[in-house]
Protein backbone atom coordinates (compact mmCIF):
# COMPACT_ATOMS: atom_id res chain seq x y z
CA UNK A 1 0.00 0.00 0.00
CA UNK A 2 1.01 3.32 -0.63
CA UNK A 3 1.68 5.82 2.28
CA UNK A 4 -0.72 8.72 2.66
CA UNK A 5 0.35 12.21 2.44
CA UNK A 6 -2.39 14.59 3.64
CA UNK A 7 -1.59 17.58 1.87
CA UNK A 8 -2.59 21.20 3.24
CA UNK A 9 -4.19 24.38 1.51
CA UNK A 10 -0.57 26.11 1.29
CA UNK A 11 1.10 23.81 -0.63
CA UNK A 12 -1.36 23.26 -3.21
CA UNK A 13 -1.68 26.89 -3.29
CA UNK A 14 1.99 26.94 -4.42
CA UNK A 15 1.04 25.57 -7.43
CA UNK A 16 -1.08 27.98 -9.06
CA UNK A 17 1.55 31.01 -7.89
CA UNK A 18 3.07 32.69 -10.59
CA UNK A 19 4.88 35.13 -8.59
CA UNK A 20 7.47 32.24 -7.10
CA UNK A 21 8.58 30.15 -9.29
CA UNK A 22 10.78 28.08 -7.36
CA UNK A 23 8.13 27.28 -5.05
CA UNK A 24 5.60 26.73 -7.85
CA UNK A 25 8.09 24.02 -9.37
CA UNK A 26 8.57 21.77 -6.23
CA UNK A 27 4.82 22.07 -5.58
CA UNK A 28 3.65 20.58 -9.23
CA UNK A 29 6.52 18.06 -8.67
CA UNK A 30 4.75 16.61 -5.31
CA UNK A 31 1.27 17.08 -6.31
CA UNK A 32 1.54 15.55 -9.62
CA UNK A 33 4.14 12.64 -7.95
CA UNK A 34 1.74 12.24 -5.08
CA UNK A 35 -1.83 12.26 -7.27
CA UNK A 36 0.04 10.06 -9.55
CA UNK A 37 0.70 7.23 -6.80
CA UNK A 38 -2.41 7.61 -5.12
CA UNK A 39 -1.00 9.13 -2.17
CA UNK A 40 -2.65 12.52 -2.01
CA UNK A 41 -5.58 13.30 0.46
CA UNK A 42 -7.07 15.82 1.05
CA UNK A 43 -9.84 17.89 3.00
CA UNK A 44 -13.10 19.63 2.28
CA UNK A 45 -11.19 22.29 4.22
CA UNK A 46 -8.42 22.24 1.91
CA UNK A 47 -10.67 21.90 -0.90
CA UNK A 48 -12.74 25.46 0.37
CA UNK A 49 -9.70 27.09 1.14
CA UNK A 50 -7.98 26.42 -2.05
CA UNK A 51 -10.76 27.74 -4.00
CA UNK A 52 -10.42 30.97 -2.20
CA UNK A 53 -7.22 31.07 -2.40
CA UNK A 54 -7.25 31.16 -6.49
CA UNK A 55 -10.29 33.12 -6.63
CA UNK A 56 -9.09 36.06 -4.60
CA UNK A 57 -5.81 36.33 -2.83
CA UNK A 58 -3.92 34.60 -5.83
CA UNK A 59 -2.84 37.32 -8.29
CA UNK A 60 -4.20 37.78 -10.70
CA UNK A 61 -7.26 35.67 -9.60
CA UNK A 62 -8.31 32.93 -11.34
CA UNK A 63 -12.20 33.29 -12.77
CA UNK A 64 -14.64 30.82 -10.62
CA UNK A 65 -14.99 29.17 -13.52
CA UNK A 66 -11.45 27.80 -13.83
CA UNK A 67 -11.46 27.44 -9.78
CA UNK A 68 -14.45 24.94 -9.90
CA UNK A 69 -12.53 22.89 -12.58
CA UNK A 70 -9.52 22.76 -10.08
CA UNK A 71 -11.45 21.69 -7.52
CA UNK A 72 -12.56 18.34 -9.54
CA UNK A 73 -9.50 18.50 -9.99
CA UNK A 74 -8.25 17.91 -6.81
CA UNK A 75 -11.38 15.77 -5.71
CA UNK A 76 -9.85 13.03 -7.79
CA UNK A 77 -7.90 12.34 -4.46
CA UNK A 78 -8.78 11.20 -1.35
CA UNK A 79 -11.29 13.49 0.04
CA UNK A 80 -11.38 13.57 3.92
CA UNK A 81 -15.30 14.99 4.40
CA UNK A 82 -14.48 16.78 8.22
CA UNK A 83 -17.42 15.55 10.19
CA UNK A 84 -18.74 16.33 13.94
CA UNK A 85 -16.09 14.16 15.16
CA UNK A 86 -13.55 15.35 13.37
CA UNK A 87 -14.09 18.91 14.99
CA UNK A 88 -14.36 17.26 17.99
CA UNK A 89 -11.03 15.62 17.48
CA UNK A 90 -9.65 19.06 16.31
CA UNK A 91 -10.45 20.72 19.89
CA UNK A 92 -8.51 17.91 21.84
CA UNK A 93 -5.18 18.57 19.26
CA UNK A 94 -5.60 22.48 19.42
CA UNK A 95 -5.58 21.98 23.34
CA UNK A 96 -2.50 19.38 23.89
CA UNK A 97 -0.63 21.71 20.55
CA UNK A 98 -1.87 24.86 21.40
CA UNK A 99 -2.05 26.00 17.70
CA UNK A 100 -5.33 27.30 16.37
CA UNK A 101 -8.38 25.93 15.56
CA UNK A 102 -7.95 25.34 11.63
CA UNK A 103 -4.41 24.03 11.86
CA UNK A 104 -5.64 21.56 14.15
CA UNK A 105 -8.68 20.48 11.96
CA UNK A 106 -5.82 19.95 9.23
CA UNK A 107 -4.10 17.72 11.65
CA UNK A 108 -7.34 15.90 12.78
CA UNK A 109 -7.94 15.05 9.17
CA UNK A 110 -4.65 13.79 8.54
CA UNK A 111 -4.93 11.62 11.52
CA UNK A 112 -8.67 10.12 10.69
CA UNK A 113 -7.27 9.46 6.89
CA UNK A 114 -4.41 7.38 8.90
CA UNK A 115 -1.85 9.77 7.05
CA UNK A 116 1.65 9.61 8.79
CA UNK A 117 2.90 12.88 6.92
CA UNK A 118 1.30 16.11 6.68
CA UNK A 119 2.77 18.26 3.97
CA UNK A 120 2.34 21.84 5.06
CA UNK A 121 4.53 25.26 5.55
CA UNK A 122 2.70 26.08 8.81
CA UNK A 123 4.64 24.09 11.00
CA UNK A 124 8.53 23.53 11.87
CA UNK A 125 9.64 20.59 8.84
CA UNK A 126 9.54 17.69 11.35
CA UNK A 127 7.62 18.76 14.04
CA UNK A 128 5.65 15.81 15.18
CA UNK A 129 1.29 17.03 16.21
CA UNK A 130 -0.55 14.31 17.79
CA UNK A 131 1.70 11.44 15.83
CA UNK A 132 1.27 13.70 12.48
CA UNK A 133 5.06 14.18 11.33
CA UNK A 134 5.39 17.45 9.41
CA UNK A 135 6.91 17.57 6.18
CA UNK A 136 7.72 21.23 4.31
CA UNK A 137 8.20 19.61 0.58
CA UNK A 138 8.84 23.40 -0.15
CA UNK A 139 12.04 23.67 1.30
CA UNK A 140 14.92 24.19 -0.88
CA UNK A 141 16.88 21.27 -1.28
CA UNK A 142 19.98 20.94 0.30
CA UNK A 143 18.62 23.67 3.20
Amino acid sequence: MTSRIFFDTNVIAYVFDKSNPSKRDLAKDVVSSCMRSGAMVVSTQVLQEVFVVLTGRLKPAMPVDVAAKMMKWLARNEVAIIRPETIQRAVGVLRENRISFWDSLIVSCALESRCEVLFTEDFQDGQVIAGVRISNPLRARGA
